[in-house]
């Protein structure tokens, strides 16, 4: 096993994402505004990002932020924080306990670690490339011979009515072979229960998905020995992430599948 060589930066983030979790995200949202349609966010996730941020720029003041709401254009490069400041924004600011604080460091071309926290419950995951991936201290490693028969899975819906439809159709597809399905609402919060043995699939799909929502549960979910692709197909992007090989194969051409058949129905 290689020894991660970003611990400094591995104690900043994890002492700034603790605080903000323990002291800004322990009480409800004061303000909450509108991006756009359905699309909100409130005085804590300001509050929370520029906390961070100004920690991290103490110390590492030359590095690139990616963050979802003041450096949302920003271009991965090297060295760059990728920082979502309350992943589940619309359950934290309806009182749903199933949010988090997320962060992943990229350098040298791919993730070197990644933050989870979720403050109500005070769980703290993360991950090290090449050292696996922890809750609160706990070595974490999924089982990758559970029966299909058992297994739950999480599909995230969105507001597109073309997406919606490819979920459905996918659902229909694995109904008669999984257990049941679920959407939590904090693509971070999903990763890492599957991390920890409670979901067995995750499906995302999208027109795009942003890096501080995928890249730091990809990586917790990688190093706790899962399997997970990103791909772009005829103008989607899906994530997959599965216990082994075979279930993700299974999943993505059912996917592509589906992908296909709304393809032929809008041109009808």
């Amino acid at each position: 096993m290689k020894q991660n060589i970003y611990h400094k930066e591995f104690c900043l983030a994890r002492k700034a994402i603790k605080y903000v979790g323990k002291h800004f995200l322990k009480n409800s949202a004061d303000t909450i505004s509108a991006k756009g349609d359905f699309d909100y966010y409130t005085d804590k996730d300001i509050k929370c990002e520029n906390y961070i941020i100004n920690k991290i720029k103490q110390k590492f003041s030359n590095d690139n932020f990616l963050t979802e709401e003041s450096n949302s254009t920003n271009q991965l490069v090297n060295r760059t924080w990728i920082i979502d400041p309350i992943d589940g924004t619309h359950n934290y600011m309806n009182n749903i306990p199933i949010f988090c604080v997320q962060l992943a460091f990229f350098d040298k071309g791919e993730c070197q670690f990644s933050i989870i926290y979720m403050p109500i419950q005070n769980d703290f995951y993360y991950a090290k490339k090449g050292e696996g991936a922890y809750l609160n201290g706990r070595l974490l490693k999924v089982n990758t011979n559970i029966n299909f028969n058992k297994m739950i899975v999480n599909l995230d819906f969105a507001k597109s009515k073309d997406i919606m439809q490819i979920n459905y159709n996918t659902m229909l597809d694995l109904r008669v072979k999984c257990l049941s399905f679920r959407n939590l609402g904090s693509y971070g919060c999903e990763c890492a229960f599957l991390a920890n043995g409670g979901f067995s699939i995750f499906i995302n799909i999208g027109e795009t998905i942003n890096l501080w929502d995928c890249m730091p549960g990809i990586l917790l979910c990688e190093e706790a020995g899962a399997i997970s692709i990103k791909e772009k197909y005829k103008g989607y992007t899906y994530n997959v992430i599965a216990l082994n090989d075979a279930n993700c194969k299974m999943i993505v051409d059912i996917i592509k599948k589906n992908i296909d058949k709304q393809k032929i129905t809008k041109e009808l």
